[in-house]
């Protein structure tokens, strides 16, 4: 007898892809980088007159439009919304109105941003998320086996995704360099990994080994 492995190797991405092939989603108005510095210094025009901290900031400067670009990246990837900058911003401003009023810059011009990109265009920094919003209701993983390998850390955006398919798949490993026994800190980042893991587990009654 001669057995068929079904094997498929995808990152993050590849696996949007594939799962948008699917259910839909499939972008063709993805922005590159030079389109997503042009909304942004868009976004920044646009918003300054609303600015507290950021309202004198020459429009010229491409490098402060660069920084709040990979400012916002970052926010999208630890899924912070422009929502929950403001709520914070209120809760500090009576203690801490310097850093209060920077977040709510920061807010308003990520909402500002956001707001342009839905006109017409998809964020690719956005991808990820739209891939655990589909996976939230249509169900990909069904049977499958899951084996994911070469991480030792996750951004809340990759999270949502592994919740998804540790709800769906049939089964889903993980491989990761880490002695439980070792208190030298080396494996630090990989056993916040490992105890993030063991709670998703626990949460759809699977085990960890």
């Amino acid at each position: 007898d001669v057995s068929t492995i079904d094997l498929e190797v995808l990152s993050f991405r590849r696996l949007a892809n594939q799962v948008f092939r699917v259910f839909g989603g499939l972008s063709f108005n993805d922005l590159n980088e030079g389109g997503r510095l042009l909304i942004m210094w868009r976004a920044l025009r646009e918003a300054s007159a609303f600015l507290k901290v950021y309202n004198n900031v020459d429009d010229k400067n491409t490098s402060f439009a660069e920084l709040m670009l990979s400012t916002v990246d970052e926010l999208k990837q630890f899924a912070v919304t422009p929502v929950m900058l403001e709520n914070a911003a209120d809760k500090l401003q009576s203690k801490y109105k310097s850093l209060s009023d920077k977040l709510y810059d920061i807010s308003f011009i990520y909402a500002t941003f956001q707001a342009f990109l839905s006109k017409e265009y998809n964020d690719p920094s956005d991808e990820l998320t739209r891939l655990a919003d589909t996976l939230e209701n249509n169900c990909f993983f069904d049977s499958y086996n899951v084996y994911i390998d070469s991480f030792d850390s996750f951004t809340p955006q990759q999270y949502k995704i592994i919740n998804r398919i540790a709800e769906q798949a049939e089964n889903i490993s993980f491989s990761l360099c880490y002695d439980p026994e070792d208190d030298s800190g080396i494996f630090g980042t990989t056993e916040i990994t490992y105890n993030n893991i063991k709670k998703i587990a626990d949460r759809y009654n699977a085990e960890v080994s």
